[in-house]
């Protein structure tokens, strides 16, 4: 069961109620919320300069902060439906969010990238030039005696 045409996956929907470092890459990527959760990290990272400049230590922050919002939202959900939650679990969850985002910061930062010379050097080395990519013409070429 859950073959490939099923469309029943074994892949988790939704976050665990504890924290994996690898719980996105665990997570079945074609349903909505993990989409999300994918969403939410990039945004993250990308408002931090983007994922290359960030260290380890900011990357591992920037996933607990997405599993603490989600989680925060699941506790929500269960109130907004009539349920209850534990109301030091959920303070406690904002709190612990707070914490990092500080950690992190609340402004964006600029981006790094280099001189526009150096951009450029880098292209010319990456990329062949334009005469080597140009299609060879399968038409026989006029002689120049023609």
């Amino acid at each position: 069961m859950g073959g490939k045409n099923s469309g029943i996956g074994t892949k988790p929907t939704d976050i665990s109620k504890r924290y994996r470092a690898d719980f996105i890459q665990k997570m079945d990527g074609r349903v909505t919320a993990v989409k999300a959760l994918h969403e939410r990290f990039n945004a993250l990272a990308s408002d931090l300069g983007g994922l290359e400049s960030l260290s380890f230590q900011e990357q591992s922050l920037c996933k607990r902060i997405v599993f603490l919002e989600r989680h925060i939202e699941r506790m929500e959900l269960i109130v907004a439906k009539g349920g209850t939650v534990e109301v030091h679990a959920y303070i406690a969850s904002i709190n612990a969010l707070a914490g990092l985002l500080s950690k992190i910061g609340l402004r964006r930062r600029a981006k790094k990238i280099p001189p526009l010379h150096e951009y450029i050097e880098a292209r010319k080395q990456l990329e062949p030039t334009a005469l080597q990519q140009a299609p060879q013409s399968t038409e026989p070429q006029p002689s120049k005696g023609e």
